[in-house]
């Protein structure tokens, strides 16, 4: 019964809701402590997206992807980054959704450490730069990333 009120829940937000919605939500701390011991660090890029997606949503994983593929191509294989793109209308990815809080299209880069987590929201951002400002949008990815694993 949960189930199906998540996903009649899920279904009506979607009509709602457009691709090019506004978060509000903050970047979230979970740690006091600022992040130190980087050796065991996990860089986590999700890209949360319903199954039609517009050109401002494919441009946003597209971008992504370049961005983590061309310059930590070298952490991707060690396992200290990684990306998914999860469709939040399949009812496998439902539980990882609500984690998140999120009903569309979403992009949140959460680093996991033995202190705890640290995620940012960037999916304003993603929003108003991935398709008419990429080159901003590929800087704001990688000033993301320097940040959280410095």
């Amino acid at each position: 019964m949960k189930l199906q009120i998540i996903a009649l829940c899920m279904f009506a937000a979607t009509l709602v809701v457009s691709c090019n919605q506004s978060s509000n939500k903050q970047i979230s701390e979970t740690t006091n402590d600022t992040v130190s011991k980087q050796s065991k660090a996990k860089l986590q890029i999700y890209y949360f997206h319903l199954t039609n997606r517009c050109i401002t949503c494919n441009s946003i994983e597209a971008n992504v992807k370049s961005v983590i593929e061309s310059m930590y191509s070298e952490e991707i294989k060690q396992g200290l980054i990684s990306f998914e793109s999860i469709n939040i209308q399949e009812k496998e990815n439902w539980e990882i959704a609500e984690q998140y809080e999120t009903a569309n299209a979403s992009l949140f880069l959460t680093l996991n450490t033995e202190s705890g987590q640290h995620t940012s929201d960037l999916t304003s951002q993603a929003f108003m730069l991935s398709k008419n400002k990429p080159d901003e949008f590929k800087q704001l990815i990688q000033d993301t990333i320097k940040s959280l694993i410095k």
